[in-house]
């Protein structure tokens, strides 16, 4: 079962992160649906929550956008 903040075994607040315009503390939280790791987020006085797949911002950072990726998988090579 859930709780209020969507965390299954609990909020782990990711010290340093923050979000943008409030500055309310980043949570890692394993989302109840699928199990995977996700990244929380709060703001408007805690009334409105955002819930990111921590995977998939890991998955952009890597590859670049999907866009940009060749059909390996891999990011294109920029050129000028």
């Amino acid at each position: 079962m859930a709780n209020e903040d969507n965390s299954v075994y609990g909020p782990l607040v990711v010290r340093g992160a923050r979000e943008h315009t409030e500055g309310y503390p980043v949570e890692l939280v394993r989302e109840p649906k699928t199990g995977r790791l996700s990244i929380l987020a709060k703001n408007e006085g805690g009334s409105n929550v955002t819930v990111v797949d921590l995977w998939d911002v890991v998955d952009w950072l890597r590859l670049g956008p999907q866009d940009g990726r060749t059909e390996n998988g891999f990011v294109m090579e920029l050129r000028r």
